[in-house]
C-alpha cells in the first residue's frame, strides 16, 4: 500500500539508508594518506590500491537491520500497531547507528592521531529519523481516524 504517506515515508527513509552501501561516512587524513570509513571497513586507496585497516561489522549489520525494518514497516501497513512499533525500534537504531558510527570515527581518529572530516552522507540517517517520526506521526493520524469510524457505527 505504497500510495499511504508512510509508506511513502518509510519507503524515502530505507531508500536514504541504503545510499549509505555507496557513499563513505567518513574520511581520516593521516600524512598524505586518506582512508575512508565506509559502511563495512576503514580502508586507505593508494595507487589505485585498497589496503583495510579495520572492518566494521557492528555498522553492516545495524544498517542492514535498519533498512530491512523499514521494508518490514512498509509491509505491515494492514497491522498499524506493529507499523508503529517497528517505525519506533527503526528509530532507535538509527539513533544506534549514529552513536557507534561517532564511536568507531573518534576511535579511529585518536588511533592514527589524525584529523577527520564527516562526508554529506553522515547526515543521511538524521534526515531518515526525520521520514521516520514523519511516518509515525501519519500511522497515528491513521489509528486515530479508524478509532473515529468504530465510535460511528
Amino acid at each position: 500500500m505504497i500510495q499511504r504517506k508512510q509508506s511513502l515515508y518509510l519507503l524515502l527513509s530505507a531508500l536514504i539508508m541504503g545510499l549509505l552501501y555507496f557513499f563513505p561516512i567518513a574520511e581520516f587524513m593521516v600524512n598524505s594518506t586518506n582512508y575512508y570509513f565506509d559502511y563495512l571497513e576503514i580502508a586507505s586507496v593508494a595507487d589505485a590500491k585498497k589496503q583495510v585497516v579495520s572492518t566494521v561489522y557492528p555498522i553492516a549489520f545495524l544498517l542492514t537491520l535498519i533498512v530491512l525494518l523499514s521494508l518490514v514497516g512498509i509491509l505491515a501497513f494492514k497491522n498499524r500497531n506493529l507499523q508503529t512499533r517497528v517505525t519506533i525500534f527503526n528509530i532507535v537504531l538509527k539513533i544506534g547507528f549514529l552513536i557507534l558510527s561517532a564511536f568507531y570515527i573518534l576511535k579511529v581518529g585518536s588511533a592514527f592521531d589524525s584529523k577527520f572530516y564527516l562526508q554529506f552522507s553522515f547526515i543521511f540517517p538524521l534526515v531518515a529519523i526525520v521520514l521516520d517520526f514523519l511516518a509515525f506521526k501519519s500511522i497515528l493520524r491513521d489509528i486515530r481516524i479508524i478509532k473515529s469510524y468504530d465510535r460511528i457505527r
